[in-house]
């Protein structure tokens, strides 16, 4: 709360770390990653982020699959290692207040990496939309 009263409203950064709490053991696919490139642009978590589901990609069930949580709170011991410590807030260079356009920017790259699933419930993509709504 301290954060968003000092940008104006809740961050992209922090709607990413609710995300993290909320659906943080659902396991990073390529619509998780494209959604997080959205939200956070150039920064080293959107790689972290396509890294994590192209390693996904070659393991069968969900065991060892890196997941949410561990993307954007950094729990994950070889991404702590990659990306420092800290969660989504730490990593962003200018975290800002969340707009409409940053959760349509966000919405459209999830929608476009997984068209069986437009949205995924409490995701990514969910999280900015609802702290923008907030803060409209």
């Amino acid at each position: 709360a301290d954060g968003a009263a000092q940008q104006g409203g809740i961050t992209i950064g922090e709607a990413l770390e609710a995300c993290a709490r909320g659906v943080g053991n659902k396991a990073v696919d390529h619509s998780d990653a494209a959604a997080i490139q959205a939200a956070v642009s150039p920064a080293g978590l959107s790689a972290t982020a396509m890294s994590a589901a192209a390693f996904n990609d070659g393991l069968i069930g969900d065991e060892g699959k890196v997941k949410i949580a561990d993307i954007l709170t950094a729990s994950h011991f070889l991404f702590l290692f990659l990306t420092g410590f800290g969660g989504a807030t730490d990593k962003l260079p200018a975290d800002r207040a969340a707009t409409m356009d940053d959760a349509d920017r966000v919405m459209r790259a999830e929608q476009m990496n997984d068209p069986q699933m437009p949205v995924y419930p409490g995701g990514v993509a969910e999280s900015v939309a609802s702290a923008a709504g907030i803060n409209e």
